[in-house]
């Protein structure tokens, strides 16, 4: 019986490293300010319990993963993509509001943190799949270093705690940095090729 192999159109190498990278620095970076740094600087006595959610709420998330081959990649990546940088929006949008009620922040940061972990997850699987087997290990390395090594520099783009609008401007630096994430990954969900669905891996990386 003849076998029919569903063909993939081929992207360039650079456009895929671009785009995983993009997006790799936004979950990196992003996820960084949010749990290690606003807490920290802003929050020092909820560090402990900021840290606790965003454990606790990746883990439960964690678990549509387990759907991940079965349904498409391009969605899960975009609707997770978008939804955190429009989460982001909406905690630096409301920061008066939950500032004074921290029932709210608790609500919005669970919500925030679960379609970060659904992010991540599907980030990290395509960040894989993508790349013929003589460039697999060098082009995903390449994206994470750069992904997380640009922390270093943005690091000073951090505004001092105790200027008065300090908490307002950081979080509409953390709404840049997820809402290039979102784009890239809306550019991906036009322009990219589904890896999921069961997409064999040595189609989704152009081999076949």
């Amino acid at each position: 019986m003849k076998i029919t192999i569903k063909q993939i159109k081929k992207l360039p190498l650079w456009f895929k490293e671009v785009i995983v990278t993009l997006i790799a620095f936004s979950n990196a970076v992003g996820y960084g300010f949010m749990a290690y740094t606003l807490a920290p600087l802003f929050f020092p006595s909820l560090f402990p319990y900021i840290v606790l959610i965003a454990g606790v709420a990746g883990f439960a998330a964690g678990f549509l993963g387990l759907t991940g081959d079965k349904y498409s990649r391009k969605m899960f990546l975009t609707i997770s993509s978008v939804a955190v940088a429009l989460l982001m929006l909406i905690i630096a949008l409301t920061l008066n509001i939950w500032s004074k009620d921290l029932i709210i922040f608790w609500f919005l940061l669970i919500a925030f943190y679960a379609f970060v972990q659904i992010d991540y997850m599907t980030e990290d699987t395509l960040k894989g799949e993508l790349w013929p087997t003589e460039h697999r290990g060098k082009l995903t390395a390449l994206a994470r270093a750069v992904s997380i090594g640009a922390y270093i520099p943005l690091i000073y783009l951090i505004p001092n705690p105790s200027s008065p609008n300090a908490l307002s401007e950081f979080l509409m630096i953390a709404v840049i940095i997820w809402g290039i994430g979102a784009v890239a990954a809306i550019i991906w969900h036009i322009f990219g090729i589904e890896t999921g669905k069961g997409v064999s891996i040595s189609i989704a990386s152009g081999e076949i």
